[in-house]
């Protein structure tokens, strides 16, 4: 089963601030900047969901630079962080960063961080550090923006920062529920005309049995979700048989009570329709 984490994020601002041409390697520094004062507070905005996940956004605006904090936490999981800043001082500086210290967003740091290093490659002067718990981009643009533009587009990311998760483009599941049992964890999903049962076993050393079952799900989709784990690093001894799936995990290096968590974050997306059933089946 493919967790889905919080990967509801902003889009680095460099994807607005690209002109078309590309240019050195150099350096802004890589350290960050988060903290102490960003300015007047210009818009902000919140959302709690099932009391289970909270995001929020705050724009702060001077007279040359603005500033977009926003946080993303679910129940049991770290915060997930996203900073940004557009300065027009002088030559349009741009500083995206990305921080958490939950181990379950690790893969959520790194696909960020391939997005980063392409969205910053058109730009003057990038540089882009990512390790496991933090992405610090840097980079200069030649596009010239107006303060009040610069707003309108912040406040314009703030509010689809909370749209994301407020309602999905999806078949909303009817119901999803997690249980656990000693080492044993099901997850339970519900739809109109069809729906998945999970039992993964926890065991020592970050290795999981699967046991998917799927019921009104085309036969050819769950083949290829099927295969989609064939071969996969950490996974091995996959089988499908009817419409159940069953294969061994390793290198899942998180405690139980965060894996209860994710797999309740897995119930929460697909609640609010955020992504089909059917993505959950593949392995990625």
């Amino acid at each position: 089963m493919k967790f889905t984490k919080l990967a509801l994020l902003t889009l680095p601002f460099a994807f607005w601030a690209c002109d078309g041409s590309s240019s050195g390697t150099g350096s802004l520094g890589a350290s960050s900047t988060m903290g102490g004062y960003y300015g007047e507070l210009v818009h902000e905005r919140s959302a709690t969901l099932d009391d289970f996940l909270n995001k929020e956004c705050k724009v702060y605006a001077t007279d040359s630079k603005v500033v977009f904090v926003g946080t993303a936490s679910a129940e049991g999981m770290d915060p997930y962080i996203s900073f940004s800043e557009i300065d027009i001082s002088g030559k349009m500086k741009l500083r995206d960063e990305f921080h958490t210290t939950e181990p379950l967003f690790e893969e959520v740091i790194q696909g960020q961080c391939a997005v980063i290093k392409q969205s910053y490659s058109s730009l003057d002067n990038p540089h882009v550090s990512c390790s496991d718990t933090a992405i610090i981009a840097t980079a200069e643009s030649n596009v010239k923006r107006t303060l009040d533009e610069i707003k309108t587009y912040v406040n314009n990311v703030c509010d689809n920062y909370i749209k994301q998760v407020e309602s999905g483009s999806y078949e909303k599941a009817q119901s999803c529920t997690v249980d656990y049992a000693g080492n044993i964890a099901y997850l339970s999903a519900l739809y109109a005309s069809k729906a998945a049962t999970v039992k993964a076993t926890y065991l020592e050393g970050g290795m999981v049995l699967w046991e998917e079952t799927y019921v009104g799900v085309d036969s050819d989709l769950f083949l290829q979700a099927c295969e989609s784990h064939r071969g996969k690093e950490g996974i091995s001894n996959v089988s499908c048989e009817g419409n159940t799936l069953t294969y061994t995990e390793t290198g899942i290096d998180v405690t139980f009570e965060k894996f209860i968590s994710a797999l309740n974050f897995s119930c929460f997306v697909v609640r609010h329709g955020l992504i089909p059933l059917e993505n959950m089946m593949f392995e990625e």
